[in-house]
């Protein structure tokens, strides 16, 4: 999956840029934060975990 695919579906259900870090930017939605790897493309099973513990698809 493209990372900025996934960051689309994160900032649709609100999530917001936070900060960057070493390889990975950091977003969050109130009290929640997910870390985003910083590469143009990202390994599926890691983009569908982070859309599945979220509830989104």
């Amino acid at each position: 999956m493209e990372t900025k695919d996934l960051i689309r579906k994160m900032k649709k259900a609100g999530f917001r840029f936070h900060s960057h870090a070493a390889n990975h930017d950091w977003y969050n939605r109130g009290g929640d934060w997910e870390q985003i790897p910083r590469h143009t493309t990202m390994n599926d099973k890691v983009a569908k975990n982070i859309l599945k513990k979220w509830g989104l698809k």
